[in-house]
């Protein structure tokens, strides 16, 4: 403080010092029933609901958690990339290690004889398809089978078996001793067979590390499965030619008494001149009653749209629902004309007077366009009753046309129709049996040829895949080197037990989540204790002043408050927050003291660039007088600091700061301090390595434990607070800081809250004012500034007679940020 400031400065009364502030009032409400002001959701952790309210992930939820898991690999992405580069050296190392190998194919086509020869009801269970389907299967069987690999082993010579198998055997065994199973379980292992999908063609592999001796093992197995069928189609083709030959000789037993029963009934009935005019009648017939149908089939139309447009213009004067009606001639143009002109009705009736001249204009022009519409829905209308009665009349006369022409023509229809059902089934017979002579030469022929019916289209050939080998093994490095380069990182992450999100803080240590600091790494080192200070960032104040509101919120110390701000290990900005902190009590009207309570390692004196001419040591030295304690002479060497606050510095540094501190005039000048200060913020060393912030929790009413992101472990921290919880002061709850915004923390308040607000800085005092304005705490910190500038001039006794008015009245002073938004609700 400075030391021209008179000594009544200390003096000033805490607000609400009777338990009636306005925090004290927020919190009972809230426990009354929770109908007080909510805070929580602007100043605190989000709802833990999630992103929705039914729990279910929208685009932007999907968003977040890649940007998460993003930020998990972009922190552990030495280790992603020292895992890449091992997974892929040792799969190249393996890749280079084993020689490729090479794919001879050959194609063949089968075509089945029985489905060529026999017909599908003769002979064979089942329709045509099912039998060719199982005839294929079959031969994809025996490619496949033990038969077929030791039927193609047997035709190899022992030179060739030897070059065969020397590729697979330990250099130190003779291939030529190699035995038959051995050289059987190479050939099965490495040789293949596919059929191309609803088709006949057949694909024979095999692979081998030489590529001339891939091609000659394929060509072999295309050889010796021909050779293998060979016997069993000739078997079925002069099978097949047997049952053809007997069913031809009945067919034409059967051919030959229709032709007799056609001859008799020609003879008896004249069937030659009656079948001419039979033909002539029906052709006539036929047509007479293909116009009568259609002529049915349109009135049946027209008297279902008729009916529809005549119930249509009886319902509205203008039925555009109707499409015959409404696409009538130029009716669309003028519907368009007209729902045209009625907007620009709309727009001038409110700008015109019904009696406008230019409404008069637009209103006739509009009955213009409607009596158009109605003219040409009308001659719609009748233009569809000529057409359907048009249509009667030619329907009707089409009617007596028939009857007339079928009463003729009945009786030599009747003759013919029975000669033409003879002479039908003699043509079809004979059709079927020309069918079955052909088979019958066909099954001959090709019982001679019997390689025919299986077929080679393509001789074995080496394949080259589409893509070559290397670039499949580059892909496919890429791959796995990605996929560790991400999992690993993700795995790692999974199974570290360090603070790493907000919802990590109410589900593993059981605290509050007062509020959350995001990185601050791109503001200078000197900068960050005096960021609400300063206002040089407004995504950064907001945090802090959310977090001052939670403390108000959830803190159960009625009238003044004291809190110890400490951490689990060095190393997680708990000064820099208690700096912070201590200017946002400032300037919502908190007169605040922060007591810089670590004496192996201060840093708040720096922070201000005050001298060490006074502090707790200076204090301690000079025997603990309490005397004039906050004279300007006094060892405390309490000052005014930049942010508006005062500053108890240490003074030094102590070896052993716990024996000093658990002297009992401590609890005296803490007593004094409260007296004097609405908030006392104690600065303290890592409650995690050194005992210091337990010693002096005993002095304050609460605990505030601020956690780095990824810093301590979980196990660690919840000790910590066990160990807090057993003093006077517990844990009021947790600043999670220095959290990324891609990081995953979805319930922290004030993450990226600038987006879309347009902040900006500027050198200006009344700009800045107002872009803080543009807030909550903003407007509450201006009013906070008009009354301590209405007190400003006050003499220290008129400020303890106004406080004494209010309090005698009953009205609690709305200094805090709390107080000021139960006034502005009530």
């Amino acid at each position: 403080m400075s030391k021209h400031e008179p000594n009544e400065r200390f003096a000033e009364p805490s607000n609400g010092s009777d338990g009636t502030n306005g925090s004290g009032a927020v919190r009972d409400r809230r426990g009354a029933g929770g109908s007080g002001i909510d805070l929580t959701a602007r100043y605190g952790a989000a709802s833990s609901k999630g992103s929705s309210a039914n729990g279910d992930l929208n685009l932007s939820d999907v968003i977040e958690r890649l940007r998460s898991l993003l930020a998990i690999v972009r922190n552990r992405w030495m280790t992603g990339l020292a895992a890449s580069i091992l997974v892929v050296g040792v799969f190249a190392f393996m890749f280079l290690k084993s020689e490729p190998e090479h794919t001879a194919v050959s194609t063949m086509l089968a075509q089945s004889s029985l489905d060529e020869l026999l017909p599908s009801n003769v002979g064979v269970r089942g329709d045509k398809s099912t039998y060719q389907e199982n005839f294929l299967q079959n031969h994809l069987s025996v490619m496949q089978s033990r038969r077929f690999s030791v039927a193609l082993a047997g035709e190899f010579t022992d030179e060739e078996r030897e070059i065969i198998v020397t590729p697979y055997m330990d250099p130190i065994y003779d291939p030529s001793t190699a035995p038959m199973a051995f050289f059987e379980q190479i050939l099965a292992k490495r040789m293949g067979a596919t059929r191309q999908r609803d088709r006949e063609f057949f694909t024979l592999s095999f692979h081998h590390i030489d590529p001339d001796i891939a091609v000659m093992v394929a060509d072999r197995m295309t050889a010796t499965y021909l050779k293998l069928v060979q016997d069993e189609i000739r078997e079925a083709n002069l099978a097949a030619a047997e049952i053809l030959e007997e069913q031809a000789k009945q067919l034409q037993a059967e051919i030959n008494l229709l032709e007799e029963e056609q001859r008799g009934f020609r003879e008896m009935h004249n069937i030659v001149s009656v079948q001419e005019d039979h033909g002539l009648l029906a052709e006539r017939l036929r047509r007479i009653d293909e116009n009568r149908y259609d002529a049915r089939i349109e009135r049946f139309r027209l008297e279902s749209l008729f009916k529809d447009a005549k119930r249509d213009m009886a319902a509205e004067e203008l039925p555009f629902y109707n499409p015959l009606l409404a696409n009538f001639a130029n009716n669309q143009e003028l519907r368009q004309e007209l729902d045209s002109l009625t907007a620009q009705r709309k727009v001038m009736a409110l700008r015109y007077g019904r009696n406008h001249p230019k409404m008069q204009d637009i209103d006739g022009q509009i009955n213009g366009a409607r009596e158009n519409l109605k003219r040409n829905f009308d001659l719609a209308f009748r233009d569809l009753e000529n057409q359907y009665e048009n249509l009667m009349a030619i329907e009707q006369q089409l009617e007596s046309e028939f009857k007339e022409e079928f009463g003729e023509g009945i009786e030599n229809g009747r003759l013919a129709n029975q000669f033409q059902v003879i002479g039908n089934e003699v043509g079809a017979k004979k059709e079927t049996l020309n069918d079955l002579l052909r088979r019958v030469s066909s099954a001959v022929v090709m019982s001679n040829l019997p390689a025919d019916v299986m077929r080679v289209v393509d001789p074995a050939f080496v394949v080259k895949p589409k893509l070559a080998t290397r670039k499949l093994a580059l892909v496919f490095a890429v791959l796995l080197g990605g996929g560790a380069f991400f999992g690993v990182p993700l795995f790692q992450h999974l199974f570290d037990q360090r603070l790493k999100c907000a919802t990590d803080i109410e589900k593993e240590l059981g605290k509050d989540l007062i509020g959350g600091v995001p990185g601050m790494s791109r503001n200078r080192t000197k900068d960050r204790p005096h960021v609400v200070r300063d206002n040089l960032d407004p995504s950064k104040t907001e945090p802090f002043m959310g977090i001052v509101a939670q403390i108000e919120l959830l803190s159960h110390q009625r009238g003044q408050k004291s809190f110890v701000v400490t951490s689990t290990s060095t190393g997680e900005g708990k000064s820099t927050i208690s700096s912070n902190l201590a200017a946002g009590f400032t300037q919502i009207g908190r007169k605040t003291l922060i007591v810089d309570g670590d004496l192996r390692r201060p840093s708040q004196h720096q922070f201000n660039r005050i001298k060490k001419d006074g502090g707790l040591l200076r204090w301690a030295e000079a025997g603990y007088p309490t005397e004039d304690l906050f004279g300007e002479d006094s060892p405390l060497g309490i000052q005014k600091i930049a942010n508006g606050s005062y500053l108890l510095p240490t003074g030094g540094i102590y070896p052993h700061p716990a024996q000093f501190l658990v002297s009992s005039h401590f609890d005296t000048l803490f007593q004094l301090l409260k007296e004097c200060f609405d908030i006392i913020i104690v600065d303290t060393p890592p409650v995690g390595l050194y005992p210091d912030a337990l010693v002096l929790a005993q002095l304050v009413g609460e605990t505030i434990l601020i956690a780095r992101e990824a810093k301590a472990p979980v196990s660690q921290i919840r000790q910590v607070i066990a160990d807090i919880d057993n003093t006077a002061a517990p844990v009021l709850g947790v600043v999670l800081n220095d959290y990324s915004p891609g990081s995953l923390n979805p319930r922290l308040a004030f993450s990226g809250g600038d987006k879309g607000y347009g902040y900006f800085t500027n050198n200006s005092e009344n700009e800045k004012a107002t872009a803080a304005a543009k807030t909550m705490v903003g407007r509450l910190m201006a009013d906070a500034g008009n009354e301590k500038a209405e007190t400003a001039t006050k003499t220290p006794a008129a400020k303890f007679t106004a406080a004494a008015k209010i309090r005698s009245k009953g009205k609690p002073a709305p200094k805090t940020l709390i107080g000021k938004l139960m006034a502005d609700e009530k």
